[in-house]
């Protein structure tokens, strides 16, 4: 280990299917493994790409709100990276997904997905509070 730096050793197409070490965080494999285990994302791509969608009323004022785009919100959501997963919530699984939109942006979704109709479902979108958040968006800051 090297710092916050955890050294890992992936398989790579090379010649021989030779092993070569990959630096990552623990911030980026923990993000890695969530976005790996989380079932409810695969669903929303899924889902977003066969045009399965519904945007809530709520979301929809969150980003007129925060000057969003919602066609850029559903269209970047797959290229995503779920930060919290909430496969056991009792209104159905979801998750919190940081995306970037137009300029960079970096925005919060919160996504449901609904078994029963197969659709995916915007709940809300914001730009999230650097106070409320990690410099890099993906934790919560404690309270104060």
């Amino acid at each position: 280990m090297l710092g916050n730096t955890v050294l890992y050793a992936l398989l790579t197409s090379g010649p021989g299917g030779a092993v070569a070490p990959c630096y990552r965080t623990r911030a980026q494999v923990a993000a890695e493994r969530l976005r790996l285990q989380s079932n409810t994302f695969d669903k929303l791509c899924k889902a977003i790409a066969s045009g399965r969608i519904h945007v809530s009323e709520h979301a929809y004022d969150e980003a007129v709100e925060d000057d969003l785009s919602v066609v850029d919100v559903i269209d970047q959501t797959p290229n995503g990276e779920v930060i919290e997963d909430y496969p056991n919530d009792p209104r159905g699984s979801s998750c919190l997904v940081l995306l970037n939109v137009g300029d960079e942006q970096s925005v919060h979704a919160v996504w449901s997905f609904d078994d029963g109709s197969g659709r995916a479902i915007l709940i809300t979108v914001y730009r999230p509070d650097p106070a409320r958040w990690s410099g890099d968006l993906k934790q919560r800051r404690p309270k104060t």
